[in-house]
């Protein structure tokens, strides 16, 4: 039973590809999507493998190697079977969703939209992780028109209100004052570098889904033979750089029995949060610098209000 969660931020640094079983229109290699919605996500289970061998490689050298199994479960493919260990890790992680995804606009050069439902799901993350007070999670999001652009920051680059902004071939007009303040405020700890924060904008479910099905990037593959014929072409989809994502890690007790068995519920996922690591790399292609993540644990942190009384606000670690 999981008794405690974190928040995790990805944004990817270079173009990402964490690939689907089976190609479709005219894409061979196209990108992991939810089901229901057509939203790229990276899967639970790509996060689980690439936390798993970062936290070998550097807790193994700070004589923490022990706690790794502790905290992911037994290594299958570890020795002799007859000796093999079976129990589950105490850490749970969540498929990845995205929050924002850059498109080219008009002006401005370009926007990272999200959209109510993703808005919503975000609030609710943060709500099982401890980040949301029931305030913030009961309210209301304002719905937005099929054909409006909302940005999320006064000093946005794009037109005024009333204008209008092409995001590809889709044309939308500029509606500034669809946004509550609230919003704004929710998304600034997000994770999100001071120099993306501007560029932030909300559209509609409808819009938000067209772009994750249709806006991603597609690269192709090709392997020129002797006299620059053509062999071997083939298409890959990519989500783009500084894409962002949310995810959940969330803790039980250790499952593993006997001695080294510890009540501290919440030290595995600490560990997890404090580990320091200089490039987090998921999908394919990682010798082609694709797939490069800047990860952000979302923290608790005290705060006094002026009559003195105590709330919980999220911080960036």
């Amino acid at each position: 039973m999981f008794v405690d969660s974190k928040l995790f931020i990805y944004r990817a640094i270079s173009p990402l590809h964490c690939g689907a079983a089976e190609g479709s229109s005219g894409i061979d290699l196209p990108v992991a999507r939810e089901r229901t919605t057509g939203h790229p996500i990276i899967p639970a289970s790509s996060l689980k493998g690439v936390w798993r061998d970062y936290c070998k490689s550097i807790w193994s050298k700070e004589g923490k190697g022990e706690e790794v199994e502790i905290a992911f479960g037994p290594d299958p493919e570890a020795g002799d079977a007859s000796k093999k260990r079976f129990y589950a890790g105490c850490l749970g992680f969540t498929d990845a969703q995205i929050l924002f995804l850059p498109v080219r606009a008009s002006s401005g050069t370009f926007a990272i939209i999200t959209c109510p439902l993703q808005v919503r799901r975000y609030i609710e993350f943060r709500r099982l992780s401890g980040l949301t007070n029931e305030k913030d999670a009961d309210m209301e999001l304002q719905g937005l028109a099929e054909n409006t652009f909302s940005p999320l920051s006064g000093d946005h680059p794009f037109s005024g209100n009333g204008a209008l902004i092409f995001l590809e071939d889709e044309e939308l007009e500029i509606n500034t004052v669809a946004t509550d303040e609230w919003i704004t405020g929710l998304l600034s700890g997000s994770g999100i570098p001071e120099r993306l924060r501007k560029r932030r904008a909300l559209v509609s479910d409808e819009v938000f889904r067209w772009f994750c099905r249709n806006g991603l990037e597609v690269v192709a593959h090709n392997i020129l033979k002797e006299g620059k014929q053509s062999d071997n072409l083939w298409y890959e989809e990519v989500v783009p750089s500084d894409s962002i994502f949310f995810s959940l890690v969330l803790t039980s007790p250790p499952h593993q029995s006997g001695e080294n068995r510890t009540n501290d519920n919440g030290k595995y996922l600490g560990n997890l949060a404090n580990t320091k690591i200089p490039f987090f790399q998921v999908g394919g292609h990682e010798t082609t610098g694709r797939g490069l993540m800047e990860v952000t644990p979302l923290n608790n942190k005290k705060t006094t209000d002026k009559t003195g009384s105590k709330e919980e606000e999220a911080d960036d670690k």
